[in-house]
């Protein structure tokens, strides 16, 4: 898939994660993409046999897989923060919760085989459909910023 290759090569000194065996059909396509800083992470529920090219690529030092499920495996990893998240359609709210969490503003959530996508789960991002895969965007939420004093000081005559 080009389009998931194309969003790989822009992660830099990044983490990718790739949550599901939807997602594990194209980790050869994002490693191809991948700058050398970037790091991999490929996370397989535990009764799911890896392809044998998963496993091959275990030895890449930028490749990590883990066999656990994904929402216990997300709680385990909470404190980084995910540039690139790759899922097929079968996550829960909780897992969209973590995801949303972890990921960094301008971070992209790449959905594939998504056929109904709760609006819930995505109401912070910006949002593109190509063919049956949809590609989000977290957005990068800035607070306005706040000015205290000023006019309101120099009208009572406080300084």
């Amino acid at each position: 898939m080009e389009v998931l290759q194309a969003i790989s090569a822009t992660v830099q000194n990044g983490l990718i994660l790739l949550i599901g065996k939807s997602a594990e059909q194209f980790h050869k396509e994002v490693l191809s993409a991948m700058e050398l800083t970037t790091r991999l992470v490929v996370n397989l529920h535990p009764e799911c046999i890896p392809e044998n090219s998963v496993e091959h690529n275990e030895s890449d030092l930028r490749v990590a897989i883990h066999h656990q499920i994904p929402e216990e495996f997300l709680s385990d990893v909470s404190h980084h923060h995910l540039n690139l998240v790759v899922t097929g359609n079968d996550f829960s709210e909780q897992l969209s919760e973590q995801i949303q969490s972890m990921l960094v503003g301008g971070g992209c959530w790449v959905i594939l085989d998504s056929k109904v996508v709760p609006e819930s789960c995505i109401e912070d991002y910006y949002k593109l459909e190509i063919g049956s895969c949809l590609i989000l965007v977290k957005k990068n939420i800035q607070h306005a910023k706040v000015r205290r004093g000023g006019r309101k000081a120099r009208l009572t005559g406080e300084n």
